[in-house]
This record gives structure tokens, sequence and C-alpha cells, in this order.
């Protein structure tokens, strides 16, 4: 199933609706007529999760419905295929991860039954009816609890990144090369990474924010922005701004995922 996927990141949720209105018409999400939309994030400890999978009414605003989201962790996807069930849509989930995936060749559709005989009993039984995407997420997780990262990935994100890759890598033996394109989106507590094979991902960072001054509440009256310097995060996605200024470009081939101190790492793909 392809779609698009935007993940965001960030330190104050309070200040997500200022950062995203000022992507919104640089990403033409909106004018898109959509089938269905997934949004999962992480609470109070939590992956929770929101999704349509059969949208009626004309085009609707993703960046909009992440707005409203009040976490630190965001991660979206959106397709125009219109669904059967909400559990075959992704983002998908398992415990504190969260995952979703832009493009995958359907092809490997067909495999998903081979993938999930592979998986160990405790995750087998969290792979929905039709939804391969899920079967690949919990193949790339399993890697990940091989590793020693499924815990603390907050402390050691680029080593938590990189058993995301592994998880990749092993899924590209298992399917003789032939896992692109692909994109992407890997998100827990305080991390999140981005994989991308055949097709570019942008990315957005923000250092600092500035709130547009609200409305005058009667003549005379005069408002000024406000500042919020200590604001930080970061937006991934594969759908391409229709401006450039502000993003970077991530070639195929590559993990994207945010380092400490607020920095946007990338890293060539061992495959």
């Amino acid at each position: 199933m392809s779609g698009k996927i935007i993940g965001f990141i960030n330190n104050d949720h309070s200040l997500t609706p200022v950062a995203l209105r000022q992507v919104m018409a640089e990403l033409p999400l909106a004018s898109q007529d959509w089938g269905g939309i997934g949004v999962g994030w992480l609470q109070d400890g939590r992956a929770l999760e929101r999704k349509n999978p059969r949208i009626t009414g004309g085009a609707h605003d993703p960046l909009g419905l992440l707005a409203d989201i009040p976490s630190r962790e965001v991660v979206a996807f959106v397709t125009p295929q219109i669904l059967g069930s909400a559990a075959s849509l992704q983002p998908h989930r398992f415990r504190t991860w969260l995952y979703a995936e832009g493009q995958c060749p359907e092809a490997l559709d067909a495999r998903t039954e081979e993938l999930i005989a592979q998986l160990p009993d405790f995750l087998q039984h969290h792979v929905p009816a039709g939804a391969p995407a899920a079967a690949r997420f919990l193949s790339v997780l399993h890697e990940v609890f091989d590793q020693d990262s499924f815990h603390g990935a907050s402390q050691r994100r680029e080593r938590s990144a990189s058993a995301v890759v592994q998880g990749v890598g092993q899924l590209m033996e298992r399917f003789e090369g032939a896992l692109s394109p692909y994109t992407a989106l890997v998100a827990t507590e305080r991390m999140m990474c981005a994989i991308n094979v055949g097709q570019p991902l942008y990315c957005r960072l923000w250092h600092g924010i500035e709130e547009p001054a609200p409305k005058a509440l009667f003549a005379g009256h005069r408002t000024r922005p406000t500042a919020h310097p200590h604001y930080r995060a970061l937006l991934i996605t594969d759908e391409q701004p229709s401006s450039m200024q502000g993003w970077q470009e991530v070639a195929p081939g590559h993990v994207v995922f945010l380092g400490d101190g607020w920095k946007v790492r990338t890293t060539p793909l061992p495959f």
C-alpha cells in the first residue's frame, strides 16, 4: 500500500500548531483527496492511534490533524486508497514504538505469511489480518530486540537507529534485494529515524520559533509576536516541499535520525 509518511518530534507540543502552520503551504497535502489517514503518537508512556480508513467528503489536511495531537512524537500516514478496516491502516504500533511505510513494493505483500512465520510467537500475535506493513514492522523490531535497543532508545539514539537499519537489512536479504522503493519512519520516546531506499526524504528542523502576534482586541491595541527560543522540532516526510527553503533533502540510500543536541544525522545504508 503506497502513501505518504510524516514524522514529527518536538520538545513542546503546545507549539506544534505554530510549527505546522509554517509548513502547511509548503507541503501540498491538504489539496489531495485521501482515502485513509492514520496517526500514531506517544502519550504517558503509551502508543495511541487515531485512524480513518474510509474518508469521504473531499480533501483533508493531515498536518491540521497532527497539530491537535498533544504529543512530542507523532507519526502519520495518508493513502489515496480506501481500506476495509482500521487495523490494516498505518501507522502500526507495538508498546511504545510506531512505524509507517510510505513506499514498499506491493509484490512483497504476497510473502507476508512467510515473514510472519519467521517471527517469535510473542510478535506473531500482533500482526493484524490484511496488514503486511505490520509484519515488516515487527520483523524490524525483532532485530531491535536482538540488538538490545528496544528500551532506552532516547539515551542511545544512534545505536537504536543502527538496529533499525540492521532490521531493514535483514528484510532486504529475505526479499533478495527487492525492497525498493522503500521509505519508512520508526519512532519511540524521544527517538525518530527514517530510512529511504530508491526515493528521497525531506527534513525540516526548528531551533526556536516565533509565534505570530495575536489579533488586536480593540482599536489601538498593539500586539507583538512571541519568541520561543527553547523550541526544538524535526519533521521528516517523503512528500517533496514546494519550496526547499529551510528544508534538507536526504538522498536515497540513507538513514536519517535525530541525534543529540537536536542535530539531524544522516548515515549511508550498508546495503
